[in-house]
């Protein structure tokens, strides 16, 4: 082979099928984290302003969303990456989030 044709194999082994280079993909992920980290902030946002408006908690609905938002991230990230830590983790987070749906529902049916 020669120099060209093993860089021109080099280059279209590091793209996807997309054509996204590794850079982009990397901008990718960490759009989704921040993303992600706006929806845990924004939930957080809603319980405090709940507070202070009605002089109570109403967390079933915004951390069912929160950790939905977090169990969801580290289980695809740790099956994509095979960490089992992150796969626990997001398992762990998953059952607060179904926990605190329920807990939801139950109220309004209430």
């Amino acid at each position: 082979m020669k120099k060209d044709e093993i860089l021109e194999k080099a280059r279209r082994s590091n793209t996807d099928a997309q054509g996204e280079d590794e850079r982009s993909l990397a901008v990718i992920d960490k759009a989704g984290f921040c993303a992600s980290l706006a929806g845990v902030f924004a939930c957080v946002f809603f319980v405090i302003a709940d507070r202070v408006r009605h002089r109570r908690y109403t967390v079933p609905l915004p951390g069912a969303i929160c950790f939905t938002i977090l169990g969801t991230m580290f289980l695809y990230r740790g099956i994509k990456l095979k960490r089992v830590h992150e796969m626990v983790m997001g398992g762990i987070l998953l059952v607060f989030a179904a926990a605190l749906a329920v807990a939801h529902f139950l109220d309004l049916i209430k």
